[in-house]
Parts: structure tokens; sequence; C-alpha cells
């Protein structure tokens, strides 16, 4: 088992190199851990054939006093049932840049603040900040019922 709490955060990987890009931005490097197996995003199913790699730089939520950008190496795998497919990452939802933790603080705090507010404390640009809440009010509110909307 492995004694650093930093594997706790983002299953799947290992934290390589850390380097601070500015007095509140730290970046860390992660790579795959050898002892997880890559899933494809389509079957669900370990796969073990790496097509290819790319590094992507994603927000996650602050730690301690740190902005933290992430280095995440994400592998496009050949999947004998899907053909090329992306590995899944539960932290990382799809293409996003934004880690589900980071999404969840912001839509927590997006309740309390006005989202300039939102956007200047957690550093990312208003319309993310605007698209997360507008996701969060979308999956949270029912439609409303168009029977009860007065027409002109």
């Amino acid at each position: 088992m492995d004694a650093t709490p930093l594997c706790l955060f983002w299953k799947g990987f290992t934290v390589t190199h850390h380097e601070f890009l500015d007095s509140k931005t730290l970046r860390l490097q992660l790579e795959p851990d050898d002892r997880v197996t890559p899933v494809c995003s389509g079957c669900d199913r370990a796969c073990f054939r790496v097509h290819d790699v790319h590094r992507r730089r994603v927000r996650e939520a602050p730690l301690l006093i740190y902005r933290i950008a992430l280095d995440v190496p994400v592998r496009r795998l050949r999947c004998p049932t899907c053909g090329p497919t992306r590995e899944r990452i539960d932290w990382l939802p799809g293409r996003s840049s934004v880690s589900t933790t980071l999404r969840q603080w912001v839509e927590r705090l997006v309740t309390l603040l006005p989202i300039r507010h939102v956007a200047d404390l957690v550093g990312l640009h208003w319309h993310t900040v605007k698209t997360i809440d507008k996701q969060r009010l979308q999956r949270d509110l029912p439609a409303p019922d168009q029977c009860r909307i007065p027409r002109e």
C-alpha cells in the first residue's frame, strides 16, 4: 500500500513531480500507476493495449493556500470491443479541463456567492463557472410545466 497521502486524490495516478508556477499556483505532474489497469470508457472493460498518450492540463480544487494545476497523461486505448477510445478516469469526466472535485466545490459556492466572486476566488473564467452552474441547475431542477406558463 502506498503511504503517500496524495495517492488518495487521483485514483490510478501518482504524483511524480511538482513545481511552483507562481506564488499561488502549484503544478503537479501525474503518471499512471502501474498497479492499476486502464479501463475503456466505452465498455468499462480492462484494456492493456495503449494506442497513444497525450498530456492534458486540468484544474483541481485548491490544496491549502495553492491553486492546483494537474498535468495528466490521458491514454487512448485500442479496445478489442470498441476500437480506439479514451481510458475512463473517474475523477475527470469526459474532455473536461476541470476535475470532479473542483466542479463540486464550484457548485456549492455558486449557491452562496455571485458567479463573479466564485470565479475570482477559484481562479476560473466567469463563463466556466456560469457553465458549471447552468449544468447544476439543469440537473437538479425539474423542467417547467409548459401548461402553466401564461401566453401573451
